[in-house]
């Protein structure tokens, strides 16, 4: 056995993440096999509930919610393997650049990259640090 198959077999959270995929893309490849209903159709009763025809049930509009979960399946794969596709090329050309120039321009990409890294949870932090010292915002529950 080998790369894939290995790392598979001895990590069971990535063969639960591979089945997972797997299923997903399956699903999203087979959504007119799965489901007889158009996802966008208006024809059947509001609010009903999970049962033979409809196994998810019907929305306020009357559409099927299980057509709605398998063909929004493929919006899902597209979106997310567009932004992986998209994140490794700038990555890629920050990283090659960074090596190919050096120096200064590998400081201040890696100061950037740094700062974008930080970003996300920063106010997180902010309000955290707030409430666990009890300063910042006014009085502190503690």
């Amino acid at each position: 056995m080998t790369g894939l198959g290995l790392t598979l077999k001895r990590s069971p959270r990535a063969a639960a993440g591979a089945a997972l995929l797997l299923t997903l893309l399956l699903m999203a490849l087979l959504a007119p096999l799965l489901t007889p209903y158009r996802p966008t159709a208006q024809e059947y009763g509001t609010f009903l509930p999970p049962g033979g025809a409809h196994p998810l049930g019907t929305t306020a509009l009357g559409q099927d919610l299980w057509a709605q979960l398998v063909y929004g399946a493929r919006l899902t794969l597209l979106i997310g393997l567009s932004a992986g596709v998209t994140a490794t090329a700038i990555a890629t050309a920050i990283g090659l650049c960074a090596a190919y120039f050096g120096g200064r321009t590998d400081e201040a990409l890696n100061v950037l990259i740094n700062v974008f890294l930080v970003l996300p949870g920063l106010p997180l932090l902010i309000i955290a640090s707030a409430f666990l010292r009890g300063g910042g915002f006014g009085r502190s529950f503690w």
